[in-house]
């Protein structure tokens, strides 16, 4: 899960919150949920036997692709949905490194639109987080996932693949 949060230009106190939720399913694919408006893929071939770190960024940074406008001056905050489920993510972004090359290609990703954009982006877990939108997506049921947010609108927003481009596995 991801959480936005504003970030006021004096850089002192969050106002408010934002949530964009992502979640993967790691032979299936991915999903993530901002607003009302979402978004959702299958892993590419090439995509399919990487870490499951790397498939819990993935989302996060093609969000900031899509979404980067909507969070400038915002801090972004990865929430993994489960303690076992990627505290090396959390790590990873708490140090700005990994010893994985395919996840660094990630992280400069993300580090470069937030700097395009003047947001900023950090980790940690919090217990108890509800991610069932996101869940839905990651595995393509549209009932649930209308079920549960029937506030998102009715198309997903595309996924351009000149930006899955933009996001080479090394």
């Amino acid at each position: 899960m991801v959480l936005v949060s504003c970030f006021p230009h004096s850089g002192l106190l969050y106002q408010s919150f934002v949530h964009v939720s992502s979640d993967t399913a790691g032979a299936r694919g991915y999903g993530t949920i901002f607003d009302n408006e979402w978004f959702m893929g299958e892993w590419s071939s090439t995509q399919q036997p990487l870490s499951i770190m790397y498939k819990e960024l993935f989302p996060v940074v093609v969000a900031s692709h899509l979404w980067d406008h909507c969070w400038t001056t915002k801090r972004m905050e990865k929430l993994p949905q489960n303690a076992h489920d990627n505290m090396a993510v959390v790590s990873m972004l708490h140090s700005g490194t990994s010893k994985d090359p395919n996840m660094m290609v990630l992280l400069r990703h993300l580090s470069l639109i937030a700097v395009r954009h003047s947001f900023a982006f950090t980790a940690s877990h919090r217990a108890g987080i509800d991610n069932s939108v996101a869940d839905a997506l990651s595995h393509f049921d549209f009932q649930h996932f209308n079920r549960l947010a029937p506030q998102a609108v009715p198309q997903a927003t595309p996924i351009l693949p000149s930006l899955l481009v933009l996001l080479p596995m090394i």
